[in-house]
């Protein structure tokens, strides 16, 4: 089947942002150049990955479909949290970590758990009007940022201790639905956006980036921002940017290599630690891509004769 490989390329380019995030890139360089990309341009991946995600979802048509969706999902999340659970059992496994494992995963799979519960608050509120689910979508995911600023530069004891939570904020009802919704919205109400506003969008980015960067240095304070206000505006924007330019293929290579790379880029990160511990930040992430690459290439083949896919 001819499919259109832009999403593809741009999951690819992603699921390597997300390397660099978890790498810390630069971080043993400078601290305030590591801040702008580990927080601030690497923060685009994962909004973009839910908002595609989002975008195919809304063409399931049925319950039986939405069921059968929901099934490939939790599989996925309880295949590659059996594969890190060794990682888990190294830090011990406390009762409390046990937990946390079973309602947010390892690392970098959380957003699959909060995603899944995303994808139910979005099939039960289907028969809301675009409009209506856009409002809703884009409020809660401001509250989301506001408890995140208010976390990161409040110097209230109530708030740095309950507040400061990361799963206060980036979460199923705050992360995940507005994304999710976005790329659902994007399929159903196929909106389009002049030239102007996308680079409106990329300069409020920049500036919230910079703005960030700067109180970070002012505070004197090691933060760490997952939403980001201009991301809502901005992660559409670079979707429909992207759609519009057409690659036509037959081949999902990309979009499994992009998952491959995702799903054990953190394995092969604590494999390196091991048995190279490499000092420089920029090499950690170069190591870890070359071989975070070979290792899905690997999966895909595996992929290919298991019943149930795990890419």
């Amino acid at each position: 089947m001819k499919r259109n490989i832009s999403l593809d390329i741009l999951k690819f380019i992603l699921a390597f942002f997300v390397i660099g995030l978890h790498g810390r890139l630069f971080y043993d360089i400078n601290p305030y150049l590591s801040f702008t990309f580990v927080s601030g341009l690497f923060r685009v991946a994962v909004p973009l990955f839910i908002l595609i995600t989002g975008f195919f979802f809304a063409e399931i048509s049925n319950n039986k479909g939405f069921i059968k969706w929901c099934k490939r999902i939790l599989f996925l999340y309880i295949f590659w949290n059996i594969i890190y659970l060794p990682l888990w059992y190294h830090k011990g496994m406390s009762p409390k970590i046990f937990t946390f494992i079973i309602t947010n995963g390892f690392l970098h799979l959380w957003y699959i758990s909060h995603m899944l519960v995303a994808s139910f608050f979005v099939w039960f509120t289907r028969k809301l009007s675009i409009k209506k689910g856009l409002i809703l979508a884009i409020s809660l995911y401001l509250i989301g940022c506001f408890l995140q600023y208010l976390a990161n530069y409040s110097k209230n004891n109530f708030i740095t201790q309950y507040v400061s939570h990361l799963y206060i904020y980036r979460n199923f009802l705050f992360f995940c639905f507005p994304f999710f919704y976005l790329g659902y919205a994007l399929n159903k109400g196929g909106f389009k956006f002049k030239n102007y506003i996308f680079y409106i969008s990329i300069f409020l980015f920049i500036i919230e980036i910079t703005i960030n960067t700067f109180l970070s240095y002012y505070y004197s304070k090691d933060l760490n921002f997952d939403l980001l206000v201009s991301l809502i505006i901005l992660c559409p924007l670079i979707f429909i940017k992207t759609k519009e330019i057409l690659l036509i293929s037959s081949t999902k290579y990309i979009a499994l290599l992009s998952s491959g790379i995702y799903f054990i880029h953190i394995l092969t990160f604590y494999f390196i630690d091991i048995l190279i511990s490499p000092t420089s930040s920029l090499l950690r992430i170069l190591l870890c891509s070359i071989l975070s690459l070979i290792l899905a290439s690997i999966l895909i083949i595996i992929n290919k004769y298991l019943k149930f896919k795990i890419l």
